[in-house]
């Protein structure tokens, strides 16, 4: 029994470990794809919009279009969040009358 309960303690500390291991490479990998990117035709399209919209389906997308919304406040521009389908519908609306 302890001998079962050892190999199972290991088993589980491996996996743990390459968990982290995973996890690691994932975020290493994302920066290096992050730095290779040119981003500065999308910096200058944000800069150049006249609305910058925000749109996210699950709870990890709505934190990051809140972030990014906290984010662009010092910039004084205005995220308009579309994270609720009666929000997307309105501003749909909106566009299509052109008015805003």
């Amino acid at each position: 029994l302890y001998q079962r309960f050892l190999y199972v303690q290991q088993t589980l500390n491996w996996k743990r470990k390459n968990y982290y291991q995973q996890l690691n490479m994932a975020i290493e990998n994302t920066l290096k794809r992050f730095r290779a990117t040119d981003r500065s035709q999308i910096y200058h399209r944000i800069q150049m919009a006249e609305h910058i919209y925000a749109y996210g389906t699950g709870w990890a997308q709505r934190n990051a279009v809140l972030e990014l919304k906290r984010n662009f406040l010092s910039c004084d521009r205005r995220i308009i969040d579309l994270t609720a389908k009666k929000s997307l519908n309105s501003h749909v609306n909106i566009l299509q009358n052109g008015t805003y």
